[in-house]
């Protein structure tokens, strides 16, 4: 993509200037605690990649609740199958109860150049960085396959 910054230029980009903001607030808006269901994220993740010609699948729990989600990006030949890189992550959070939050945990607020809400850091951020990435990625001509693995 493009060289890293400096630190000096990074130290007036703010939070809210990133581009993967709105996909990190879709992503964090989804109360994906560990006791409950992924689907709902999975259904909007999946209609999103969809859009962008991305075929998934998925892998269900015993219990038919949770799911993971399994998703290629093509070489340039087509291959799918062999190679590659992953990109993984999951989707659930930590369950919030009795803990003193200030905010709301499902809700990204921005406050100078930190971001708060469930899963920022781990790990719901990374998910949608990665699928912010995919329509860059499509253009390239990929020497192997890219996957993303969200369990």
């Amino acid at each position: 993509m493009n060289a890293p910054l400096s630190h000096a230029a990074l130290s007036h980009v703010q939070a809210a200037d990133l581009a993967a903001l709105p996909l990190i607030e879709k992503w964090i808006a989804f109360a994906t605690v560990s006791r409950d269901s992924n689907l709902a994220l999975l259904d909007w993740t999946e209609a999103y990649l969809k859009d962008l010609g991305i075929a998934c699948s998925r892998t269900y729990d015993d219990s038919g609740q949770k799911a993971n989600l399994w998703a290629t990006l093509p070489a340039h030949d087509g291959e799918t199958k062999i190679g590659g890189l992953v990109l993984s992550g999951h989707t659930d959070v930590v369950p919030v109860d009795g803990q003193p939050w200030d905010t709301d945990p499902f809700k990204v607020v921005i406050q100078g150049d930190k971001m708060y809400g469930r899963g920022v850091t781990d790990m719901k951020s990374f998910g949608a960085i990665c699928l912010m990435m995919v329509p860059e990625l499509l253009k390239r001509k990929l020497k192997r396959p890219i996957h993303l693995a969200f369990s």
